[in-house]
Parts: C-alpha cells; structure tokens; sequence
C-alpha cells in the first residue's frame, strides 16, 4: 500500500540522529525488516539508517547515537521514490522494539511503510505495520 498524501507516514523533524520506535504487538523473532520509502521529493533523505530490535525500550527525550538493542543492519542509502528495501538481520533476534535511525546531523527521517519479516517454521512469515 502506498499512501499518495502525507495521511500514511512517518516524517520527523529535521533534527540530529533523527529516529523512531515501534512496539511490537508481540515479542516475535525477527530476522529482517521491508521499508517503503515515501513518493515525495525528500526520499534521498532516506541513508545511513540504522535498524535495532530488542526487548528494551528506548525513553522519548533520548538523543544522539543509539546503541539499545541489538543492531539487525543498515541501509547505506540514498533511498529512491517508491521502493521497497529489504535489510536481513545478521542473525534472529528476539524484538519486542524495532528502532530506525538516521546517522547523519540536521536530517530527517522519513519513510511510508514497514514490514518485518521472521521466520516461523522454516517458512517466512511477516507482521505488517503500516505508519499512521
């Protein structure tokens, strides 16, 4: 689903290490992670993204590099419109939280969609979580 206004996704403000957590509805096993890119004209803005799972959760006022949870992988980027971006996490992580975060300073962050991918049973299974 891609959202043609700015009703279906998330967009900071331009900010240093701009980033944003999600809490799962259930602990699961995540071993990856899809992200849709927004069809604006600020979807290069989406590079050096960081992407954490865990079971701890991250305070609101946090601010700088994050190293809560485990680090799943990054997306070099630049990100383009309309795309979906698969990141494979180097191994199964128990996630209750996923983090997304840009490295950069004065950036914003800003993408349409996620879906985590874990695996279940040997077959691939995802939880979809649109952004509202």
């Amino acid at each position: 689903m891609w959202s043609d206004t700015d009703g279906l996704l998330f967009k900071s403000k331009k900010e240093n290490m701009p980033w944003i957590q999600w809490h799962l509805p259930n602990t699961t096993n995540m071993i990856g992670i899809m992200i849709s890119s927004r069809n604006r004209e600020l979807s290069d803005a989406l590079r050096h993204l960081e992407i954490r799972a865990g079971t701890s959760f991250v305070g609101k006022d946090f601010k700088g590099k994050m190293t809560i949870n485990e680090l799943c992988g990054t997306f070099k980027g630049p990100g383009k419109d309309r795309r979906v971006y698969t990141v494979m996490c180097g191994k199964e992580i128990q996630a209750e939280y996923v983090t997304l975060q840009i490295l950069d300073l004065d950036s914003v962050l800003e993408i349409n969609e996620l879906e985590i991918i874990t695996k279940s049973q040997g077959k691939f299974n995802s939880i979809v979580n649109n952004i509202l």
